[in-house]
């Protein structure tokens, strides 16, 4: 009896996990990093208006010297969160590698999830389908009623009153017939299984060099 496949599930789970701390982390050095940029960005007017303050004799609330310290702390922590967010997107894109190679390495996981994701859409179409089918029904049934109340104070000689509008449901169910066979590769099931179908018969088919190829069909090799 073949070993069962381990489910890749909890497996994917942590790495999607680590991957969004990691993410996290990226965002707020990204964040930091702006904010430092912005310092530097503004510490040329920030040191103009002090030269200006102390040429009029006001105090500036600083001096140049301390405006420069800022630009020069501000220049080293965007270097800084720079490095600290490349360094977590290069991990990021390690682990998402990882996740590919999981989904490799249980392909048929993945693709019996694929198959019950098409069933289960399917049956929401379906469902959607059937539901609408009934309020055309019982749209049309409401105009019915409503019409024989008009008709009976045409004949009384009273205000026909306002009519019931026309459903605009027909074209809905219109598009969820068509739509109902379509949640499948190629646009419907059908068209799946004669691909798995080329696949397995190209699968089996005999491998031939370009010499015993031409040989086979009863052609000449170049």
């Amino acid at each position: 009896m073949a070993p069962r496949k381990k489910d890749p599930t909890a497996e994917m789970a942590a790495l999607h996990d680590r991957r969004m701390k990691l993410a996290m982390r990226r965002h707020e050095a990204e964040a930091a990093m702006n904010a430092a940029l912005r310092v530097v960005e503004g510490s040329a007017e920030r040191r103009r208006q002090v030269l200006l303050a102390e040429a009029r004799g006001e105090d500036a609330g600083a001096t140049v010297e301390q405006v420069d310290r800022d630009r020069q702390v501000a220049e080293h922590a965007a270097a800084d969160q720079k490095q600290r967010a490349d360094a977590l997107r290069t991990v990021e894109a390690e682990i998402g590698e990882a996740r590919d190679a999981v989904i490799d390495a249980h392909s048929e996981h993945y693709l019996a999830a694929a198959v019950v994701a098409s069933e289960a859409t399917t049956e929401a179409i379906t469902a959607a389908l059937d539901a609408t089918q009934a309020a055309v029904s019982a749209w049309m049934g409401t105009r019915e009623a409503w019409s024989r109340v008009r008709l009976s104070r045409r004949r009384r000689g009273l205000d026909l009153g306002p009519e019931i509008p026309v459903s605009d449901l027909g074209q809905s169910v219109g598009e969820l017939s068509k739509e109902r066979s379509r949640p499948w590769p190629g646009g419907g099931r059908e068209a799946y299984e004669r691909f798995l179908a080329y696949e397995r018969a190209s699968a089996q088919a005999p491998r031939f060099s370009n010499a015993e190829a031409m040989a086979h069909f009863g052609g000449e090799a170049a």
